[in-house]
């Protein structure tokens, strides 16, 4: 937990810069912990958050529904290739949908909440008179309400799938109403109930509880900006927990106590690069599922199962998110970051020409002001290289986008360079740019490169000893810049 402690710090400055009302717990496989609150349990009255505090969550969240399904996976009730007419054999579509497809968010069941519901309420001219922030708290009651499964299926029954199941991620709020109706098939309990006999209990999370208590406080974020309050609901999925008794849930997980090493597998199976069953990849760490966001109350528990750490969030109101240099932040993700970052040095470097799939990825590539005084960003080195029809290669480590090398490759006119080489500066200093330059000019060697000349800003010092490293030497000095040679 070396790093945590150090880590510290700057969660303490990302937790003022956000305002965050939450209570953190970072644990590793050893047994060290690091728990930290933050800001308000209870912003109206001003109530200090700490870390006995309570939070209600719903049982009604991907992350939860694939637990359980996944353990039902493990007893043997029911498999991920299960049609769903199966258990629901009243939905005519059924045939054509598997448990798998509802868990992955890629159905194509009609979305009943947002295609149906929230449409019909815009019709409504009481709900439409309405200021804005009224709209959100009903909205916001509606969504988290219950509504009989028969009702949902009524209301989406004779509407078309919106595409071809397994082709599209649609993000349907149907399928959450469909998981728990399979579970209360399939077991005769609901999907709370399941949780809290299956895994809540035997974790020993005592001081975990079906309902609302009505002592926590809930505050949804208002068009991205404003904190809310919202009103205190207890729908039947609902239930109140503690910090310490949701990371005995996300130790569970780690150390595959709640599920088998067979049916964590399954949960960390990806489809496409980042998307598991309740669980999604970011980087070389595992992030819990936490969509719908029911609640006023939220999470965010990340999994690293090599190094057997997890970090969990519980915030009494949603976090605010904004755009800064180009890309929307918000606490969770700037702290998720920092800490991947920090941790990350050379194991198993990927180098690949951007294509379509992996250039947002490079896309996030960040520099210091210092170092833009020498390059263009990565983006303007991107479009413009690209625009030149010259490749762009992006080197990955633990998942992470590590550095970008922009090559000029003209085999017509025997033309081979190294236009751009940038490391993000969250990376530097660990053999990261000299791991890319070699692997830049293996793709120059073997495009029939036989020599090699490059220049360098004078005042750039860490790029000069770089090239000058694996084998470039002093050619020409000019007053901003110098040129290096190579022979291959």
């Amino acid at each position: 937990m070396k790093a945590d402690r150090t880590f510290i710090t700057e969660m303490d400055r990302l937790a003022e810069k956000w305002d965050i009302c939450a209570a953190i717990q970072i644990e590793d496989g050893y047994g060290a912990s690091v728990r930290k609150a933050y800001g308000f349990a209870d912003r109206k009255t001003e109530r200090k958050m700490t870390l006995d505090d309570r939070f209600c969550l719903s049982a009604h969240n991907l992350f939860f529904l694939s637990l359980c399904m996944l353990h039902l996976v493990q007893r043997g009730r029911i498999k991920l290739s299960d049609k769903i007419n199966r258990f629901i054999p009243e939905y005519k579509e059924g045939h054509r949908i598997t448990v798998a497809q509802l868990l992955r968010m890629e159905s194509g069941l009609p979305d009943e909440l947002y295609q149906v519901r929230l449409p019909l309420l815009q019709k409504d001219g009481a709900h439409v008179s309405l200021s804005d922030e009224e709209k959100f708290r009903k909205e916001y009651e509606i969504k988290v309400s219950d509504v009989p499964f028969s009702q949902v299926l009524e209301r989406i029954g004779e509407m078309e799938l919106t595409h071809i199941p397994g082709k599209e991620d649609d993000g349907s709020f149907t399928a959450i109403p469909f998981l728990a109706e399979i579970i209360l098939r399939l077991e005769k309990k609901t999907a709370l109930e399941y949780l809290f006999e299956q895994m809540f209990r035997p974790l020993g999370m005592d001081d975990t509880y079906p309902g609302n208590d009505g002592t926590v406080g809930n505050f949804g974020c208002f068009k991205d900006v404003q904190q809310v309050a919202l009103p205190s609901l207890s729908p039947s999925h609902a239930f109140t927990t503690t910090l310490a008794d949701m990371n005995k849930l996300a130790r569970g997980v780690v150390e595959k106590r709640v599920l088998s090493e067979r049916a964590l597998q399954l949960a960390l199976h990806l489809k496409g690069e980042t998307q598991g069953i309740g669980l999604y990849k970011l980087g070389d760490i595992f992030c819990a599922d936490n969509y719908p966001r029911m609640m006023g109350n939220d999470f965010r528990i990340y999994f690293d199962f090599k190094e057997k750490m997890t970090r969990l969030i519980l915030n009494s109101e949603d976090f605010i998110s904004r755009r800064e240099n180009g890309e929307w932040l918000s606490f969770p993700g700037e702290l998720r970051r920092y800490f991947q970052y920090a941790q990350a040095y050379p194991d198993k470097p990927e180098f690949k020409k951007i294509t379509g799939k992996n250039v947002w990825d490079a896309l996030d590539i960040q520099l210091t002001p210092a170092q833009l005084s020498f390059v263009p960003d990565a983006k303007s080195c991107i479009a413009g290289s690209l625009a030149r029809r010259h490749p762009v290669y992006l080197l990955k480590d633990h998942g992470l986008p590590v550095g970008i090398a922009a090559l000029t490759v003209d085999d017509r006119k025997k033309e081979y360079h190294v236009d751009f080489l940038q490391v993000d500066h969250r990376l530097q200093g660990r053999g990261y740019g000299r791991i890319l330059l070699t692997r830049a000019l293996d793709v120059l060697k073997k495009a029939g490169a036989k020599k090699l000349e490059i220049g360098v800003n004078r005042f750039n010092i860490p790029a000069q000893k770089l090239y000058l490293s694996v084998g470039f030497e002093l050619e020409r000095v000019y007053e901003e810049f110098m040129e290096l040679k190579m022979e291959l």
